[in-house]
């Protein structure tokens, strides 16, 4: 749509007397928010901004549509929506005659495309998706020049040879069709960046596939050929895995993890015990770290009883373990909740679980029922944690609810979708190998000797996807990506537990206030670890998960937060003055590991070595900054002083923790300023700054004024909150989740660092806070426009 037609139609809009309060009634109708249109004093100009905004959104039909019904009939000749032959040749001549590069006629009810459209040879974007074609004309040939060709959701049962022609393809999409095999020709599309198959009939691919080196975003989601055991692979380790299962014999796995998590005194072990063994012991010594029981229910299926210590100290190295596609048993004693972490110690679990194991299901066991019936709010929590699968009431020392445990685990197993994946014989054959050695790691250079026993022909790519693939079941611990730690695949995940363990929560620790130095190391840890190798793994995998950090003066000592020492400074670098810029987080739950994340992600601006378990005192851009969580309130307090830009330390101190909150999935967070004696919401404040108000009464602190209470808050981040939501929204119109997850990748970040929330948009908005905290959301755009997708490029050009 050129401007000239936009300020034509926005004058008829304005001429028909369409109301500013029908278009905004039309706008909600289509799930448009109409304050993320841009308000303008001129009504015209508003109407501009409406039709810019429906139009890139693909949207401005429906809208015309909605004003059609209400009687305005000026909409007719606007109409686009399945027009006649005549209209699409019209529109085909002028894309031709104006030399137009896009061309959109997607939805028109076409069962043909006029021969015509080999004309439009300047075009790089075309899209006929979602009519009732079923075959193409050879005159698309003509399109040399062509980029981005939609065709999805058509009829078409073959793969439409002339698209083979289209040497500058880059973006494909054949999605929603009825195509059951690609050509091996498709290698002559040797430019092609993106390739949407999804929902496809498609049972094998061609081996030529793989020669498409430039491929990013393979999208296979409802093809017979989808497994969620390689969906956030890489497109060549896709290819890869799909060719080696199609050339060689497969099976089924049948194996699980089921983790069994809760606080220390739930009962975790015991319920293991009695469980597989049918044993029960009432003084059951505490676990240290975790404890791995095989189990085999009647469906031939191997279970993998994971046991996690439930010590709190012990929180935070869950997480190497704590994955998706897994099992997990959440054990609570109602009668040992307590209120640490807000709200109900089940609440903090359920959502440590939802954070690490995504939307794994869950069963919630109340243990101890033998000592009576208490209230508990299992319908509540149910509705809260869709994944809760059951809610059982057992006792180990009755038996009561043990029975109806294994039958739920047992109804749970055979649901995952894991278990009807097929591996490539050699990679299970591997996998036994490795299980057979009885060693705590291995070299690289071992596992690839391994793997060329099994099969001499076994090349590095389909290493490196096994690898993977057994890191994710836990047969194997691995970061191959990470320098430091890529060398040592762990077997045994209990040795590395031991280590972190006995570290965390040594004597040597606490008295040394949360520093440790190698040759301490050393002297801690048991046999197992002999020598600098076993030890610095333990170390760099702490380091890279952020539970310690190092100085780069100093490379042989080591910080651990959570050994710090539990009382803040007798003395402050300076006065706090009135001028001080106070901000507050307040959660639902705060998790220990938060603090922590924090004081390591600023460890090179903390301030003459003053921090404690809790808190932190930093220097940056010549301010201090006190950090501190009060986990009783269940706060973080910032206060920033000095004399230079204040805003700029708030900035980046709020844009270390927007990383850190992405990590965890759910986690109800607010916003709050610190006024005289109350607080008020920084959203509040924001809100009547828009609406132009100027003062705002606040309980127990009187009338203040706004934009003096604002002043040294402004963020200085490059997108705004409000920009942020409607960025989020805009994603969860047009763009699907594998597509953005890819583009992390090709950033260097792994989908799996942010918490994927149930709700998409949460999910997205996730992401958008993680990059602008990395400052990489206009790199992570700039790779979405990459697909063909219109709203990145506008959102891209807008953060310019």
């Amino acid at each position: 749509m050129s401007p000239r037609e936009i300020v034509e139609l926005a004058n008829d809009v304005s001429h028909y007397y369409v109301s500013k309060e029908q278009i905004m009634l039309s706008l909600m109708s289509l799930n448009i928010n109409p304050h993320h249109i841009k308000k303008e004093n001129n009504y015209k100009s508003y109407i501009i901004n409406v039709i810019e905004y429906l139009y890139v959104r693909e949207k401005l039909d429906s809208w015309l549509s909605l004003l059609s019904k209400q009687g305005f009939v000026f909409t007719k000749k606007w109409t686009q929506q399945y027009a006649p032959d005549n209209e699409i040749e019209n529109l085909i001549e002028k894309a031709i005659q104006e030399q137009k590069q896009e061309l959109n006629l997607n939805s028109r009810g076409l069962d043909k495309i006029p021969l015509a459209i080999g004309d439009a040879q300047r075009l790089r974007d075309l899209d006929i998706s979602k009519n009732q074609l079923s075959e193409l004309p050879n005159s698309i040939s003509n399109l040399i020049n062509i980029e981005y060709l939609k065709i999805n959701n058509n009829l078409f049962s073959k793969f439409p040879n002339v698209v083979l022609q289209l040497s500058n393809l880059k973006y494909l999409d054949i999605a929603n069709n009825n195509i059951r095999k690609l050509p091996p020709e498709i290698s002559k599309l040797s430019k092609l960046e993106s390739l949407i198959v999804r929902n496809n009939p498609i049972e094998r691919i061609p081996l030529e596939l793989r020669i498409l080196n430039n491929l990013s975003y393979f999208d296979i989601e409802g093809t017979p050929l989808s497994a969620p055991e390689i969906a956030s692979k890489k497109p060549n380790e896709i290819i890869h895995y799909l060719l080696d299962l199609q050339n060689e014999s497969s099976s089924y796995l049948r194996e699980a993890k089921v983790i069994f998590a809760g606080a220390g005194t739930a009962g975790k072990t015991s319920l293991i015990k009695k469980l597989i063994f049918d044993k029960y012991n009432p003084q059951e010594p505490k676990t240290e770290g975790i404890e791995i029981y095989p189990w085999k229910i009647e469906s031939k299926i191997h279970l993998n009883f994971w046991d996690f210590g439930g010590q709190e100290i012990m929180h935070a190295p869950h997480q190497f373990f704590m994955t998706e596609r897994s099992i997990y048993i959440l054990a609570v004693d109602p009668r040992l909740q307590g209120n640490k972490y807000g709200k109900e110690e089940t609440d903090y679990w359920l959502k440590m679980i939802n954070s690490y194991g995504g939307d794994s299901p869950i069963i919630l066991v109340v243990t101890k029922s033998d000592l009576g019936k208490i209230r508990f709010p299992k319908t509540q929590l149910m509705d809260n944690y869709p994944n809760i699968k059951a809610c059982i009431d057992v006792s180990c020392e009755t038996n009561c609810g043990i029975q109806e445990l294994k039958n739920k685990i047992s109804e749970v197993v055979v649901e995952l979708e894991h278990l009807d994946t097929k591996y490539p014989r050699t990679y299970l054959l591997v996998k036994k190998e490795l299980e057979e050695k009885n060693e705590n790691y291995i070299s690289y250079y071992e596992y690839q000797n391994i793997c060329r026993k099994v099969d001499p022909d076994m090349d590095e790519t389909s290493m490196r996807i096994l690898i993977g693939l057994l890191h994710d079941l836990g047969t194997m611990l691995n970061f191959y990506q990470d320098r430091h730690l890529a060398d040592t695949q762990v077997l045994n995940p209990e040795w590395v537990t031991e280590g972190v363990y006995k570290i965390i929560t040594s004597k040597e620790l606490i008295a040394n206030k949360g520093i440790l130095s190698l040759d301490q190391i050393s002297k801690i840890l048991p046999p197992k670890f002999p020598t600098l190798k076993e030890r610095g793994f333990i170390m760099d995998l702490m380091e890279r998960f952020e539970l310690c950090y190092q100085l780069p003066t100093n490379r042989d000592t080591f910080f651990i937060p959570s050994g710090f020492s539990q009382e803040p400074p007798a003395s402050w670098p300076s006065e706090v003055n009135d001028k001080s810029v106070r901000f507050q987080f307040q959660y639902d739950i705060l998790p220990d590991s938060i603090i922590s994340y924090f004081m390591v992600s600023v460890h090179p601006f903390i301030h003459d070595d003053l921090y404690w378990v809790n808190g932190v005192i930093i220097y940056h851009e010549k301010n201090y900054a006190c950090v501190e969580a009060n986990f009783v309130k269940r706060t973080i307090d910032i206060e920033v002083w000095g004399e230079k830009n204040k805003r700029a330390t708030l900035t980046y101190i709020r844009t270390q923790f927007t990383g850190i909150h992405t990590r965890f999935r759910g986690l109800e967070i607010t916003e709050y300023v610190p006024v005289k004696n109350a607080r008020v919401e920084y959203k509040q404040l924001v809100m009547c700054e828009e609406e132009q108000l100027d003062r705002l009464p606040v309980p127990g602190a009187g009338m203040i004024n706004v934009h003096e209470t604002l002043e040294g808050l402004r963020d200085l981040n490059p997108i705004s909150p409000s920009q942020v939501d409607q960025l989020a929204d805009d994603c969860v119109t047009e763009l699907k989740k594998a597509i953005a997850e890819s583009a992390l990748r090709q950033l260097n970040i792994q989908p799996t660092r942010i918490a994927d929330d149930t709700d998409l948009k949460s999910y997205y908005v996730n992401i958008i806070q993680y990059l602008v905290s990395r400052r990489l959301h206009r790199e992570w755009l700039l790779r979405i426009t990459r697909k063909g997708l219109v709203f990145a490029k506008v959102w891209y050009k807008k953060l310019y």
